[in-house]
């Protein structure tokens, strides 16, 4: 039986980096922006590239994402960042 939650991971981590990567450029837009383009070309193929729940929402209204993968993409997406809050506030 094959694993079939990589979108889901993929959503995770791109949530993570993409909070990691404000957190550390003080919000600087070109690192956040090319952090961003980086995660989108990267996971464009395995979950679509959303990262953010508002992609996701726009997506699921407009017929791309059924409910099912909307709920756990979101789930994966926040989990990730407060994953990463939770890391910085511990290791900074």
């Amino acid at each position: 039986m094959a694993f079939h939650g990589w979108n889901y991971i993929t959503e995770f981590l791109g949530a993570f980096l993409l909070v990691m990567a404000i957190l550390l450029s003080q919000n600087n837009p070109l690192v956040v922006g090319g952090t961003l383009s980086g995660i989108v070309y990267f996971s464009k193929r395995t979950s679509g590239g959303d990262v953010n729940p508002s992609v996701s929402l726009m997506k699921f209204l407009g017929g791309q994402l059924n409910g099912r993968d909307f709920v756990a993409y979101v789930s994966s997406q926040i989990a990730g960042a407060i994953t990463c809050l939770y890391m910085f506030k511990m290791f900074t």
